[in-house]
C-alpha cells in the first residue's frame, strides 16, 4: 500500500529547492517531519515546466525509469513545485511518484506574517 504522506517543510526561502532549482512554493502554517533523507523532485515554472530529480534535468518521459533506479531503501521524495505550475502537472507527477511506489511530501513554505 502506498503511504501518502504530506509534508510542509519550513524553508528559509520559497526561492531556492536544496537541487539549487528556484521555485515559489505554496504558504502552508502546518508541518510534517520525517522526509530529512528523501529524494528532491522539483517542478519549475517555464514551458514546459522544467523536471529535476536531486538536481539532474530530465524529461517527464524519463522519470519512471530514473525512480526505479533508486533502491527500494531510498523511496521518499519531497516534490517543490512553484506554487504557477498547473495543478494537473503537479498531479501527474506526483502520480508517476506514487506508481513508482514512493512516499511523497509536498514542499510548502511558512506564510508570510503580515506588516504591523
Amino acid at each position: 500500500m502506498v503511504l501518502i504522506l504530506t509534508i510542509y517543510a519550513y524553508l528559509s526561502s520559497s526561492l531556492a529547492t536544496p537541487s539549487g532549482v528556484s521555485v515559489r512554493l505554496p504558504e502552508s502554517a502546518s508541518s510534517l517531519g520525517g522526509f530529512e533523507r528523501a529524494h528532491v523532485v522539483t517542478l519549475a515554472l517555464g514551458d514546459p515546466e522544467p523536471l529535476y530529480f536531486d538536481g539532474k534535468a530530465l524529461t517527464l518521459a524519463e522519470l519512471p525509469d530514473m525512480l526505479a533506479r533508486q533502491p527500494q531503501s531510498e523511496h521518499r521524495a519531497i516534490l517543490y513545485a512553484d506554487r504557477a505550475v498547473a495543478y494537473g502537472r503537479v498531479t501527474e507527477v506526483s502520480d508517476i511518484i506514487l506508481k513508482a511506489g514512493f512516499q511523497l511530501a509536498y514542499a510548502t513554505t511558512p506564510p508570510q506574517q503580515p506588516k504591523p
